[in-house]
């Protein structure tokens, strides 16, 4: 079933869903990186990272899986989840993305 959202709401929706997802996950923000991760399960002990901003060049790393499941979840095109991820990360961190990966 096919839903028509403005893509003004839909932006709204990525946003919220977004802010949600990124409560539950363990944010460090290092000398020159902020890391979001988390613990693979709670029985091991390795992390998985979802998103790696690096201060030195401005570039914002994103897992593909996540990139993946948001093109699926929200049905934009990649590159448009791509640039949406990057706004989106600039105003949550304060920070300024130059590229996403």
């Amino acid at each position: 079933m096919k839903i028509l959202i403005q893509e003004s709401k839909l932006d709204m929706l990525m946003t919220e869903y977004l802010n949600g997802w990124v409560e539950n996950k363990s944010i460090s923000n290092l000398t020159d990186f902020i890391l979001i991760s988390q613990q693979a399960t709670d029985d091991d002990d390795s992390w998985v990272d979802f998103m790696e901003f690096d201060y030195t060049d401005g570039r914002l790393w994103v897992n593909r899986n996540l990139q993946k499941f948001l093109v699926d979840l929200f049905g934009k095109s990649q590159v448009g989840t791509m640039t949406f991820i990057g706004k989106w990360f600039e105003d949550k961190f304060e920070v300024e993305v130059k590229y996403v990966e």
